[in-house]
């Protein structure tokens, strides 16, 4: 799995996010306001989500994944 990492100021709110290029690539955006434990936990939380092909879910929510 390819993912690239990228440090930016998010809202409070949100530690993370991902979207996949047209390449293939995971981009990891993580929030720069954060500490560097919680930034890892945000990358880890993201990867695991990656790995678990969550982003080809259809049927299921965005709050049923994010709680699984």
């Amino acid at each position: 799995m390819d993912y690239l990492v990228t440090y930016i100021d998010l809202p409070c709110h949100i530690n993370a996010t991902t979207t996949m290029d047209e390449n293939g690539f995971y981009n990891i955006y993580v929030n720069a306001k954060l500490n560097y434990e919680a930034q890892q936990k945000a990358i880890i939380h993201e990867l695991t989500h990656a790995c678990r092909d969550d982003f080809y879910k259809i049927d299921e929510s965005i709050e049923k994944i994010e709680t699984m």
